[in-house]
């Protein structure tokens, strides 16, 4: 465990350092192999607050609840996202696109993982707000979920969702092995 640990904070310095370069499937995977992954948590005092500032167009708010979440979980694609909002606000073009690019790197390897058409071809997640963030992208409104469990033993949620741009109903897969085991494990820890 310490070698993954350590693999992934170098992984991680790379990837701040050269965000053009990092392998961000690879980061996700060794931040869920990490004594600190904790996939269902988001500081919601400062999500809250950090959506209330960006509404308001309160920069500063923003930026202190947006730095709060990163410094809580690096990888959270929401706060990078912001992050390319506020400093574009701010006319700080260079720090916007260093978390436009880090949110688009980490999206685009959930993108790259599959298709989301059925249990073969699932978008891989290690955070469940990363299915929430990928169906956002893609225009999606969720409109029911469910767990299923495949034949072996892989876990899915599967979201019934609609088209924002025509109104088209579809069925997007996502393999949430790696927090639902966490969850399993750790249940009774919450």
């Amino acid at each position: 465990m310490i070698g993954n640990a350590m693999k992934y904070l170098e992984m991680l310095k790379h990837a701040i350092a050269k965000p053009d370069e990092a392998d961000f499937a690879k980061l996700r995977e060794l931040y869920a192999e990490w004594e600190s992954y904790f996939p269902y948590s988001r500081d919601e005092e400062h999500g809250v607050g950090l959506n209330k500032a960006l509404d308001a167009c309160d920069w500063k708010t923003a930026l202190e609840d947006v730095n709060f979440l990163i410094r809580e979980n690096y990888l959270d694609i929401e706060a990078h996202s912001a992050a390319e909002i506020i400093y574009r606000a701010l006319g700080e073009m260079e720090k916007s696109g260093f978390h436009g690019k880090f949110s688009r790197g980490m999206i685009n390897s959930i993108l790259k993982s599959g298709d989301g058409l059925d249990f073969k071809s699932a978008y891989i997640v290690v955070d469940v707000r990363e299915e929430y963030v990928v169906m956002k992208y893609l225009g999606v409104e969720p409109l029911t979920q469910d767990l299923v469990m495949d034949e072996n033993n892989h876990q899915y949620d599967v979201f019934e969702v609609k088209n924002l741009m025509n109104g088209q109903k579809s069925r997007i897969h996502f393999n949430v092995d790696r927090p639902k085991s966490w969850l399993d494990q750790n249940y009774m820890k919450l």
